[in-house]
């Protein structure tokens, strides 16, 4: 018998822990739902050093998993028996748990978040901390405890109606069932079950087209030329009249947002990335950065509107909250006189809702990194050097987020070779 932790990928700087056990000819193999960092990993344990504390937690939860797994492969020689794959690990679950707990959604759940919440990016995990509490408010309601058999086409149908009832849209409900997917799937991964209840014919990740706005040019030109005058400003903030210290923040405020804003239209970043850039990522006419959420390298060439901004002195390192942005870039749009009304229709527990807003309203951070391909495309840009920017897998799934109107697609057309010259004789 033997029993030896290794590294899922020795390549990347923190990956999980894996752990294989040889018992009388038969191999088992899980995670142990633990990660290090793996410059500090050796012979098979964590460096318990004072650079990394972490890594004396690590090694005790490893010894726990090393006697769990001595401990049932020393039954299975009392009993004479030999275990398949899902016995053994459940006979371990039993020993670590002391209970058959890890057999339960919401307990494996709570630990796929704790497992992950360093590894991947902050609003990710905030997705599956919103799912694992509709979990929870999901067992409440019906008075259960979800094991993993539990997660069927019933379940399924039952959380469609219990958030549709509060008036959720099908998006929402969408990234929830998302959410309870990946962990259910990386729960089979780690052999705590093998069931396979949740496919992706039957359990779908609803979703309703979006209606999200973009700017077009001559939008971002208006509020690249604006300029934030105390006359100005007071036109939409009177009760600044007599604070001229107010005053002058908010207007120097408003230029730092205006600016954030307009680099993440220029280069369809989204705004993770544009609100993070610093002078090492600017060089020549290029602005090249390695994505936060998909850690992928791009390079985007800097158009005359950035290069304006960047020439103007604008330190792109000055730090501004994501909500600060959201805020201010509405009321920057405003001033700009950015009010066409829109009409948006959502879908909301099952239903159609439209409703009507001034665009001002609906200019959010995303919205930069929309605009800034949806003006690419109409530029001519091809298509697959965009989604090299943006990260979109697949045409269908580019053409889906990119907005632009019947009429300006009928004007691109129109300004096509094909179009223009079409010789009838």
């Amino acid at each position: 018998m033997a029993i030896n932790f290794y590294l899922a990928d020795k390549n990347k700087e923190k990956t999980s822990i894996y752990i294989i056990v040889r018992y009388k000819g038969k191999r088992y193999k899980r995670s142990v739902n633990e990660s290090v960092e793996t410059a500090y990993w050796n012979n098979g344990y964590s460096r318990e050093v004072r650079e990394y504390p972490h890594g004396k937690a690590v090694n005790k939860k490893l010894k726990k998993w090393e006697r769990a797994c001595d401990a049932t492969c020393d039954q299975c020689t009392e009993k004479n028996i030999i275990l398949d794959e899902q016995s053994f690990w459940k006979e371990v679950d039993l020993l670590l748990t002391g209970a058959d707990r890890n057999l339960y959604l919401l307990d494996y759940f709570k630990s796929f978040i704790k497992l992950h919440k360093k590894d991947r990016e902050e609003n990710t995990m905030k997705k599956y901390t919103t799912a694992l509490n509709k979990v929870i408010e999901y067992e409440e309601k019906h008075k259960v405890k979800l094991k993993f058999e539990d997660i069927n086409m019933s379940f399924y149908n039952k959380l469609k109606d219990d958030m549709f009832e509060k008036g959720f849209s099908d998006n929402y409900f969408g990234s929830i069932i998302s959410c309870i997917k990946k962990v259910y799937k990386e729960a089979k991964r780690d052999k705590l079950h093998n069931l396979d209840e949740v496919n992706d014919e039957d359990f779908k990740v609803l979703s309703t087209p979006s209606d999200a706005i973009y700017l077009n040019s001559d939008e971002l030109k208006k509020i690249f030329q604006l300029q934030f005058t105390p006359e100005v400003i007071l036109k939409f903030f009177s009760s600044l009249e007599n604070k001229p210290q107010n005053l002058k923040l908010k207007i120097e405020s408003y230029e730092i947002v205006r600016n954030k804003f307009l680099v993440g239209c220029c280069t369809a970043l989204r705004v993770s990335d544009f609100n993070r850039l610093s002078v090492v990522n600017v060089k020549d006419n290029f602005i090249r950065i390695k994505t936060k959420k998909t850690k992928t390298p791009i390079v985007i060439p800097i158009n005359s509107m950035l290069r304006s901004i960047l020439d103007s002195g604008f330190d792109v390192m000055t730090p501004v909250s994501d909500q600060k942005i959201n805020k201010h870039i509405k009321e920057i749009c405003e001033i700009a006189e950015i009010n066409d009304m829109i009409e948006v229709t959502k879908k909301n527990g099952g239903k159609y809702i439209s409703e009507i807003h001034p665009k001002y309203e609906l200019v959010t951070t995303h919205t930069a990194r929309r605009s800034g391909a949806t003006n690419m495309y109409k530029a001519g840009v091809p298509t697959l050097a965009i989604m090299k920017i943006t990260g979109h897998k697949t045409e269908k799934s580019f053409m889906k987020y990119i907005k632009i109107t019947e009429e300006e697609n009928a004007e691109m057309l129109a300004n096509h070779p094909y179009f223009k010259n079409q010789d009838c004789n």
